[in-house]
């Protein structure tokens, strides 16, 4: 039995399938799904693995959650445990209080904490009245919070999570959740050995109530921020590390990337030769993903990326990495396209065919037989 990495070649986004030899059984892990794909994303997976042991879903962008409402809506590949942010658990605690009392008036402030006794499955009834209830609610510290002007953005992401753990309730999987936190030093007994979290903490359900800010529980249009980032031992005990998935991270939680000193910021976890790093935020170029960049360039790791046909991405800090891989490349080079009047430019940009990434795990990291990028800067 190989260990086995994928890059699923998803229409849009990111998903990311190990098979991982353990225990004389297969240990099958997906990390996020990619967006929602006409039901094609089971047979993506299906032609790996018939069920799944963990799916985790890093943050509530459509590209990264679609994939896997999708999975539980075609019933066709069982999800044994499902791997959430512990703030939607919150987010859907509080909406669920909503229906039946008025919100306190000293939780409109966005510096009050909510309070939330996290369960292992929350599924309130969550009506389009109750969600638009919600954001009304929102207005009075809106500015301070979030840009709240795309209020389709806000239901359609709710909605999403509603139905995601709606769904995985129903199909009896079981639901563990991730608490963000970029303050404390990742624990050792969150997860698995072979699915660490490094920028959050499990909160196990039944214990003692977690309190998040409402800054944070209601961060889902600037949901990148609070991307869940795990990291996978090169085996149990071991202090190295063999993929680092990145998600859309904006990784400010490195040591000395934070310019403010008083923010407690974390190491970065030590990774073998040759390990697997996924490309934060699908190698976009903006100014937030900077601390990724600075940290991985110039080393021997394997970059891996997933996109769609973006002609904005990748950057062109991705030639200091050595070696990389996408699932399409963008073989000419194009500026961005620019929307004037609700009409999108065409773009001159071309793409290569988008394809699977297969990684098998050897003595020293990871290799593979795939072509290396072609992308043009």
């Amino acid at each position: 039995m190989f260990d086995k990495f994928f890059a699923l070649p998803v229409i849009k986004g990111d998903a990311f399938l190990r098979l991982l030899p353990t225990d004389k059984t297969i240990t099958s892990i997906l990390f996020d799904g990619g967006d929602f794909s006409s039901f094609t994303f089971e047979n993506l997976v299906s032609a790996h693995t018939k069920s799944l042991d963990i799916s985790i879903v890093s943050h509530a962008d459509s590209d990264h959650i679609g994939g896997v409402i999708e999975l539980f809506t075609t019933k066709k590949i069982g999800i044994k445990e499902l791997w959430l942010p512990a703030h939607w658990a919150m987010l859907l605690d509080y909406i669920s209080n909503l229906q039946t009392k008025p919100t306190p008036t000293d939780l409109r402030n966005p510096e009050k904490t909510y309070k939330c006794n996290v369960k292992e499955n929350i599924f309130p009834e969550i009506t389009t009245g109750t969600l638009n209830r919600v954001f009304d609610n929102l207005s009075p510290f809106s500015t301070k919070v979030i840009n709240y002007q795309n209020h389709k953005m806000f239901m359609d992401k709710t909605t999403m999570i509603y139905n995601l753990v709606l769904l995985a309730s129903k199909a009896n999987t079981k639901i563990r959740w991730f608490l963000f936190d970029n303050d404390s030093d990742p624990c050792p007994k969150s997860g698995e050995w072979y699915m660490r979290p490094w920028n959050s903490k499990e909160i196990h359900a039944g214990a003692s109530a977690a309190i998040m800010p409402l800054t944070v529980i209601y961060s889902l249009t600037i949901t990148n921020k609070y991307s869940l980032v795990f990291h996978s031992l090169k085996s149990e005990g071991s202090g190295v590390s063999s993929i680092f998935y990145s998600a859309d991270s904006n990784f400010k939680f490195i040591k000395n990337a934070n310019s403010n000193k008083s923010q407690r910021t974390l190491d970065m976890p030590k990774l073998e030769e040759r390990a697997i790093v996924t490309a934060t935020h699908h190698g976009s170029n903006d100014e937030a993903h900077k601390p990724f960049y600075d940290y991985f360039s110039g080393s021997d790791y394997l970059y891996v990326r997933s996109d769609r046909d973006c002609c904005s991405r990748p950057t062109s800090k991705l030639k200091n990495f050595q070696t990389k891989y996408c699932t399409i490349c963008r073989t000419s080079k194009a500026t961005c396209c620019i929307t004037i009047n609700k009409s999108t430019l065409a773009s001159s940009a071309t793409f290569s065919p988008k394809i699977e990434l297969e990684f098998t795990k050897c003595s020293v990291g990871w290799t593979t037989t795939q072509t290396v990028c072609c992308c043009q800067f």
